[in-house]
């Protein structure tokens, strides 16, 4: 059995929502380009029960075959493929190396761990008409030569084919998912992956194509493995050509893109201020200030509720970091009754906003505008009521100052108390849950990277759920499940997403990083242009989906990577909560690590090298 490529492709319309939170993108059905298999992307099944080590692939076709771990036939294909490998020209760039790590992941057939290693290839320009594309490269193989890898498992996008590899810019703070393109009847995620599952010998190539942003370098994250940084940004001369053949290219896709869609987002900072029913999110220096109007408002009255000071004072406090500048104060509303009666409902509700704001805070230094735009810009689907309570809000916009970090959030408030388990950097704390189930969490490093703070936390489980063999994912200390609340998260992985590991400062709550963008892909029409929905999503930049879908039994380890806006501070609190304003984790103990020092990333390297030579 010789290696294939796969142009990977999406699952089924009938997982579309699934894909909101995630900014992943539902495509069309299977398509053979020349010399290239195209699979179906059928969500990735959870693992199966009784650990008989086979699992049930969908293969696209409507049969379901099973593949077994360690399987005579495979095993001897695969032997045969690695005596090729050895013999691999791609595995030197000589001039132009790869920035290579290791890690140690969990082999859930095994129930062992196994040492991976993982070679991060030069991203090469390439361009097609007229524009202008990265090609990238990265290897995985066992570093130690035994065990096996399960390498679909790891690069598994929430509920899609693993696409899980994106490019971060750690100075502007842009973050790259490969792009998608479209053959006119198709929308194609243009992903190539060499062998499901890596065995000893195996060198596991996986290719994408993402948009070239101009930069001479960039950061690459990486499942398990965390953020990897420094990898060159080249011309193809530059690279070998028997080096180059490796990558997959726009020419080798086998047909001629009608459409390119770059699939470039923002990292937005996002908050929440302790207590105060109130949410910031920070889009490249655009912020907007959001208060839920039930804590504002009763229902269909623009009056003011008696308590609605505690959320208004956080909103002052928050105009008091400025210089003044414009600023809109924006009512919006569901669409229940007409539009007439919505867009007077939302304007009076902005005034009143308005009003109380210039009584608890000087207002006279900015250019402010009150409007209402009822049911017109909904953040949440308004068929639900969870949707239709998201969409009634009132919105304070503004241009945020060149702040260098947010270390000045010190100064607002203080940190809630804790309500779980609290310990310090090189402690090891046990989360539990009402079902029984337990873990150890501890707090490998924090460091900066440019605009960029990066931490690696590590979790086991030490006990499942009473009466399960499993405890379920391996993520849940780290998530807030499947709770549905705050923009459909429930798509990222039920459970499997890293997404409640927040920073405290001063009172505010700093939740990891988020790409986020505006409307998701449903397929293209008849001009083979992409059909998208017009609401937000929003996705973390921590680790999407840790397990890859597979139950996590007692002894289950591994290492998550998050990534929060820069804080200059020596020192930070890591906190996971037991609800915020949109989230809640009913059933787990809460958990906080204090006085997690921080150190910078050249620092880090240093250490790392000490330790080597030691």
């Amino acid at each position: 059995m010789s290696s294939t490529r796969r142009l990977q492709q999406p699952l089924a319309l009938a997982a579309l929502t699934a894909f909101l939170a995630a900014g992943c993108v539902p495509l069309g059905e299977a398509v053979d380009p020349p010399d290239v298999e195209a699979t179906s992307g059928q969500a990735q099944d959870e693992g199966p029960e009784g650990g008989d080590g086979v699992e049930t692939v969908d293969d696209g076709s409507g049969e379901s075959g099973a593949r077994g771990a360690q399987g005579d036939a495979e095993a001897e294909d695969h032997e045969e493929d690695a005596e090729d490998s050895e013999e691999d020209p791609g595995s030197d760039a000589g001039d132009h190396p790869p920035v290579v790590a290791e890690a140690s992941i969990w082999d859930h057939t095994a129930a062992e761990l196994v040492d991976v290693q993982v070679s991060v290839y030069p991203l090469v320009r390439d361009s097609h008409d007229g524009e202008d594309y990265l090609a990238a490269r990265i290897d995985f193989e066992l570093a130690d030569g035994s065990g096996r890898f399960d390498l679909e498992a790891a690069l598994t996008s929430p509920d899609t084919d693993p696409t899980e590899i994106r490019l971060v810019d750690t100075e502007a703070l842009e973050v790259q998912a490969p792009l998608m393109v479209s053959d006119g009847e198709l929308s194609l995620l243009p992903v190539q992956l060499e062998y499901d599952i890596v065995f000893p010998g195996d060198v596991a190539t996986w290719t994408g194509l993402y948009e070239d942003l101009g930069a001479e370098s960039s950061a690459v994250l990486v499942p398990y493995f965390g953020l990897l940084e420094d990898v060159e940004v080249l011309e193809p001369e530059d690279l070998d050509a028997e080096v180059l053949e490796s990558y997959l290219l726009v020419e080798d896709l086998g047909f001629d893109p009608v459409r390119v869609l770059p699939r470039t987002y923002p990292a937005d900072v996002y908050r929440e201020r302790d207590g105060g029913d109130v949410s910031i999110r920070d889009d490249d220096g655009q912020a907007t200030l959001t208060m839920a109007s039930d804590v504002l408002f009763d229902v269909d009255e623009h009056d003011l509720d008696d308590d609605a000071d505690v959320a208004l004072q956080a909103a002052a406090e928050e105009l008091e970091r400025l210089d003044g500048g414009e600023l809109f104060i924006v009512g919006h509303t569901d669409d229940v009754l007409d539009e007439d009666h919505n867009q007077a409902l939302s304007e009076r509700r902005a005034e009143s906003v308005h009003d109380r704001l210039d009584e608890l805070t000087d207002l006279s230094a900015f250019e402010i505008t009150v409007e209402g735009r009822n049911f017109q810009e909904p953040v949440a689907d308004n068929e639900t009521e969870e949707g239709r309570a998201q969409n009634r809000r009132v919105e304070l916009l503004f241009e945020l100052p060149e702040l260098e970090d947010l270390t000045d959030l010190q100064q607002i408030g203080e940190p809630a108390d804790p309500e779980g388990p609290v310990g310090t950097a090189g402690e090891v704390l046990e989360v539990t849950a009402e079902d029984g189930r337990a873990a150890e969490v501890a707090v490998e490093e924090v460091y900066r990277v440019d605009n960029l703070l990066v931490g690696r936390l590590s979790v086991e489980i030490t006990q499942n759920a009473e009466g399960h063999d499993t405890s379920g994912q391996l993520a849940w200390p780290f998530s807030f499940g499947d709770d549905s609340l705050r923009e459909e998260r429930e798509s990222l992985g039920e459970g499997g997403q890293v997404d409640a590991v927040t920073l405290l400062i001063g009172d505010s709550r700093v939740f990891p990083l988020e790409m986020s963008g505006r409307g998701w892909i449903t397929g293209v029409d008849d001009d083979g242009e992409f059909l998208q929905v017009d609401l937000p999503w929003y996705s973390p930049l921590a680790d999407r989906y840790v397990g890859g879908g597979q139950d996590a039994v007692e002894g289950t380890r591994g290492v998550v990577t998050v990534l929060w806006p820069l804080v200059s501070s020596e020192e930070v609190t890591i906190d996971v909560p037991v609800e915020t304003e949109y989230e809640d984790r009913e059933g787990f103990d809460p958990w906080r690590f204090e006085d997690v020092p921080v150190v910078d990333g050249l620092q880090r390297s240093e250490a790392d090298a000490d330790k080597d030579e030691d």
